[in-house]
C-alpha cells in the first residue's frame, strides 16, 4: 500500500511538470553567442549585458498556454548594486524573468510582446512587472504594470548570500509573484495571453547567473 502511494504521488509530480532544466548544461538550446553575453559556466547559465542595451533570452519553443508556474533561482555575480535606487534613471541594475514571449512578421517588420517580472538590485530597490509591446513605437514599447520595494524576503546584493528563486504564476489574466517562498504581490493585465518563457539583465558589466529553471501547470 505504501509503495502504491509513493508511485501514484511520483507520477502525479511528474505529470505536473512541463519543463525542467537546471540550467548547468545547454540541453535546450539557450543562446551561447556572442559568448560574453550569454554562457554556461560554473554550473549555471550566465547573461551579461553589455553597453546598456539590455539582454535577454527566450527558451527555443512553442507558446505556453493555460495555468502555469514559472520558477527560477537567480544570483548576480557583478553589478553596482550600491548605489540608491533612481527611478528616474535611464537605465538601473536589474534583472529577471520572460513571460509569455510573442514575436510575429508582417512583411519586413517583425514586432516583439513580453511580459517581465524584474527585480532592481540596489539599495532601496524595488520589484517591477512590466509589458513590453513594440508595435506602438520603441519609445512607447515599455509599460510598466506595477513596482514595489522589495522587503527582508528578497537577498540583495551579490555573492553567495545573494540567491534568490523567483516564480510567477499565471491563470488567465491573473499574475501571482513569489519571491523565495513569499507572496510578493498580485496582479492583472490582459494584453498577451501566451507565450515562450526566458530572462532579461539590464545595466553595463551586470552578469546574472540563471539556475533550476521548472515550468509547472500550477
Amino acid at each position: 500500500v505504501q509503495a502504491t502511494a509513493v508511485a501514484k504521488a511520483t507520477a502525479a509530480v511528474q505529470a505536473n511538470i512541463i519543463l525542467s532544466d537546471r540550467l548547468d548544461r545547454n540541453i535546450n538550446n539557450w543562446l551561447t553567442t556572442p559568448p560574453n553575453v550569454y554562457a554556461f559556466k560554473d554550473g549555471a547559465y550566465h547573461i551579461t549585458d553589455r553597453d546598456n542595451n539590455g539582454r535577454a533570452t527566450v527558451l527555443p519553443s512553442d507558446p505556453f498556454t493555460g495555468q502555469l508556474a514559472y520558477s527560477l533561482t537567480m544570483q548576480e555575480i557583478k553589478g553596482d548594486d550600491a548605489t540608491v535606487f533612481n527611478p528616474n534613471a535611464a537605465t538601473v541594475n536589474s534583472f529577471g524573468m520572460i513571460f509569455r514571449f510573442n514575436q510575429k512578421t508582417k512583411g519586413n517588420t517583425i514586432s516583439t510582446t513580453f511580459y517581465s517580472f524584474e527585480v532592481v538590485n540596489t539599495n532601496g530597490g524595488e520589484y517591477q512587472f512590466w509589458k513590453y509591446d513594440d508595435t506602438k513605437g520603441t519609445n512607447n514599447a515599455w509599460t510598466r504594470i506595477w513596482h514595489g520595494n522589495f522587503g527582508k524576503e528578497f537577498h540583495q546584493g551579490h555573492g553567495v548570500k545573494a540567491v534568490n528563486t523567483f516564480k510567477i504564476s499565471m491563470q488567465g489574466n491573473s499574475f501571482t509573484f513569489t519571491v523565495n517562498g513569499k507572496f510578493v504581490q498580485k496582479s492583472q493585465d490582459k494584453s498577451f495571453p501566451s507565450g515562450m518563457i526566458g530572462m532579461i539583465v539590464n545595466l553595463n558589466g551586470t552578469e546574472v547567473a540563471f539556475k533550476d529553471l521548472l515550468l509547472t501547470h500550477n
